[in-house]
């Protein structure tokens, strides 16, 4: 796998065939796209409200999408009602432009 751009390694982690994201999810945005690195987790805009799960369920789609994996392979680790969330998506087979 390609390396994730330099001075933002605080917030992914690298397990063999594992990656664990640090996120800040922002409800609501124009559209689901990666963000800027925010202290030492990256941002994650979703075009999903905050109620009802929508906006975790788009999470998820956004990741599997952006990783290329399925939605049952990008696992919640952390965060289901807090915006700071920690995912951790098996199975990657592309990096997303955005964070190379």
């Amino acid at each position: 796998m390609p390396e994730l751009a330099a001075g933002a390694l605080s917030w992914y982690r690298w397990d063999g065939n594992v990656i664990e994201l640090r996120i800040r999810v922002i409800p609501r945005a124009h559209q689901a796209a990666f963000g800027s690195v925010r202290g030492d987790r990256r941002v994650i805009r979703v075009n999903s409200p905050p109620t009802q799960g929508k906006a975790n369920a788009r999470r998820r789609q956004f990741l599997a999408g952006a990783f290329g994996c399925r939605q049952r392979d990008v696992e919640l680790v952390s965060g289901e009602y807090d915006r700071d969330k920690v995912a951790r998506i098996y199975g990657v087979r592309t990096m997303p432009v955005a964070l190379l």
